[in-house]
């Protein structure tokens, strides 16, 4: 920390000359060589408020209220210029001085505080047309994460570095740079610190032959304390990571007349130590080989060795295949291909093909498409131990509706929830809560959490595994669109076929069936695209299922100044057979309704208002509902700039519900 302040007070004391040279620079004669010059130079004051109020209350009758207000204010001083000559030092520098000031009140517990509020952001570009260029920033800023139903978290940030680029038939880059990150919220803090050290190189003297080699040295330490409801703290220091990642990808062009053969490809080694060490070394090439106008063929081979503390895993497999174009309606698609994985305690063969037809026609009525694919896959499966990893697997959580984990069977008390940056580990309870349907374990983020809607995190569990088992699977899709020519209708089919089948082996408790039929209709009328569809689900490890889902859509500038922006969705599930997967009376449907509106009008040339509304409602085998609702007014006139936002947001889940009110007025004057 101490060399950060260092560097915040020496940019400070830069800016400071800057400005000091500017009133000089202002009676001298415009030159295109001097020894330092300000190009241009203005302020920006702001004045940032934010109010939110927060309440939440559980079944289990505990009821948490937050009240929290922030203010802003201060200066932001702009400038870029250079030394001598823009092609010498060509330089940018912002400063942000100014104080804040939060009151923060949990549960009657005040937390109020006050301090300075320091920015910057500085960068020189030096010497960049010379053969070997330089590119050094530093940057410093604080700012407050307003996430979609979940807890604010108040973050620093701090960086600084340098590049150097070497220019030639073999361009080099050379980058280093220091970050420290603070994230500060009332369920959990986390400090960060990263030294990152980046190698470059390039080949660029002809289009169609590209290489590029690149090195990455990383060092990051972590520390994350969290905030149980009933006050306390428990701090935990994650080991540090450190991580060296090399990298290699590859274009190459070649081949005679119109018809190219295009090898495409990469490589990477990493070898990563700390909280969760690992080392991967993988490779993928393609050759895409058109040979005619009408025929075109591909070949891919491709590797990876993951290996961890608990398991490693070693890949290999090819594949190949070739796409023919009969006439100007048909293309036709084979492909087959092959993969051996072993996994330590055991191994996987696949091998199999597919095939794949897509006609589109013009018929007197309308345009027809349809597309029908076919495969067959052989899969082997050995292993000495009963339990298999899956590691890392990514999945989005929207809203609060359930997604289910891609593995049957899961392990209880297996599941790790851990952000894309594996720095932070979720808390089942707290965060996200884990349910089963049939054979699949599913994962629901809770209102309220440290998850916010829409985020992206990563699983990893165990699941249970057969010692040998040979199996088959077969695959069948053909779906079909219909477009009228002369009504502004659109008619859907699909059919799709899944099947496993066991050959010899033990059963592996994963094999499904899985037959799906949809029929649809898309009616367009008035600019308002609404589609039916009908959709019957037959499979063995979850319950089958009978849905009916309709949706529309309506966006339009209905005058000059307004854009209109409408939808609505509804969705009715039917569980069936939900005795034998354990389903309750009452949690043998799923009822999902929901909409969202959009308006947007320029009252003047100087004002524009907003307002936006979303819901969605669920009932049956879930229960839940987010709704939010807010407006905002913008007014600007020329370097004066004024908004003011409302959001009210609203969650009701199985055992807890919570409302949330935010205002936020931002005042913005430019010099």
């Amino acid at each position: 920390m101490r060399h950060t302040r260092s560097l915040a007070m020496a940019g400070a004391g830069m800016f400071l000359f800057f400005l000091a040279e500017a009133a000089a620079a202002q009676g001298r004669k415009e030159a295109p060589i001097q020894s330092f010059r300000i190009i241009d130079f203005g302020a920006d004051l702001f004045s940032e408020n934010e109010m939110r109020t927060r309440r939440e209350t559980r079944s289990s009758g505990g009821t948490t209220t937050e009240t929290q207000m922030i203010f802003q204010q201060g200066v932001d001083l702009k400038s870029r210029g250079y030394v001598y000559h823009p092609n010498l030092v060509d330089w940018n520098a912002t400063l942000r001085l100014g104080a804040n000031e939060q009151m923060i009140d949990v549960n009657g517990r005040n937390n109020d505080s006050t301090g300075s509020l320091l920015g910057y952001d500085l960068s020189a570009l030096i010497l960049q047309e010379k053969p070997i260029s330089f590119d050094t920033f530093a940057s410093s800023s604080q700012s407050i994460q307003d996430r979609n139903f979940a807890r604010l978290v108040e973050v620093k940030r701090e960086r600084q570095g340098i590049e150097m680029f070497t220019k030639g038939d073999y361009p080099m880059l050379f980058h280093y740079d220091h970050a420290t990150l603070e994230e500060t919220g009332d369920l959990r803090d986390m400090e960060e610190e990263t030294h990152l050290f980046r190698f470059g190189v390039s080949t660029e003297e002809d289009e169609d032959f590209y290489n590029n080699l690149s090195y990455e040295h990383e060092e990051t330490d972590s520390t994350s304390t969290f905030h149980p409801p009933g006050g306390g703290a428990d701090t935990v220091d994650s080991l540090p990571i450190t991580r060296d990642d090399l990298n290699y990808t590859n274009r190459w062009i070649f081949g005679q007349g119109d018809h190219e053969k295009i090898v495409t490809g990469r490589a990477r080694a990493m070898q990563r130590e700390g909280f969760f060490p690992n080392t991967v070394l993988d490779f993928d090439q393609r050759l895409d080989w058109e040979h005619s106008d009408t025929l075109a063929s591909f070949y891919g081979v491709h590797g990876s060795y993951d290996e961890t503390e608990t398991q490693t895993d070693q890949t290999i497999g090819g594949e190949a295949g070739v796409t023919k174009k009969l006439y100007d309606s048909l293309e036709l698609t084979g492909r087959t291909f092959m993969e051996y994985r072993d996994f330590g305690t055991g191994s996987e063969k696949e091998y199999g093909g597919s095939g794949l037809g897509q006609y589109r026609k013009e018929t007197p009525i309308g345009k027809y498409l349809s597309s029908l694919s076919a495969g067959l896959r052989l899969q082997e499966e050995e292993s000495s131990g009963d339990q298999r990893l899956v590691r890392d697997e990514p999945v989005t959580l929207v809203g609060l509706t359930a997604t289910q984990l891609s593995r049957p069977n899961v392990v209880a008390g297996s599941v790790t929830v851990t952000n894309l940056a594996m720095t932070v580990t979720y808390v089942e309870g707290t965060d996200y809560t884990l349910s089963t349907l049939g054979a699949f374990t599913e994962i629901t983020r809770l209102g309220g959490g440290g998850i916010a809607a829409g985020e992206t995190v990563l699983v990893s569990y165990i699941t249970t595994a057969p010692r040998n088992a040979a199996y088959t699977t077969t695959d069948f899709a053909w779906t079909h669109r219909l477009e009228l020519k002369d009504l502004p209708l659109a008619f859907l089919a699909e059919y799709r076929l899944t099947e496993d089948h066991l050959i010899n082996g033990e059963d592996p408790g994963n094999l499904d069936s899985q037959a799906i039929l949809l029929g649809g209709v898309e009616l367009t009328l008035w600019k308002i695209l609404t589609t039916y569809e009908h959709e019957i689900r037959d499979q063995n490890l979850s319950p089958p299922t009978i849905t009916d889902r309709l949706r529309s859509t309506y966006r339009q500038a209905v005058a000059r100044d307004v854009d209109l922006s409408l939808g609505a969705h509804a969705e009715y599930t039917q569980y069936l057979e939900a005795e034998r997967f354990n389903l309750q009376e009452g949690r043998d449907t799923m009822q999902t309704i929901g909409g969202n509106a959009a308006l947007t009008t320029r009252i003047n040339r100087y004002t524009l208002l907003r307002f936006t509304g979303d819901v969605n409602d669920m009932q049956g085998r879930d229960n839940g509902m987010l709704a939010q609702m807010g407006a905002a007014l913008e007014w600007r006139l020329r370097d004066l700039s004024v908004s003011l936002t409302y959001r009210h947001e609203i969650f009701e889940q199985e055992d807890r519900q919570g409302e949330a009110d935010m205002i936020m007025l931002n005042l913005h004057r430019r010099f």
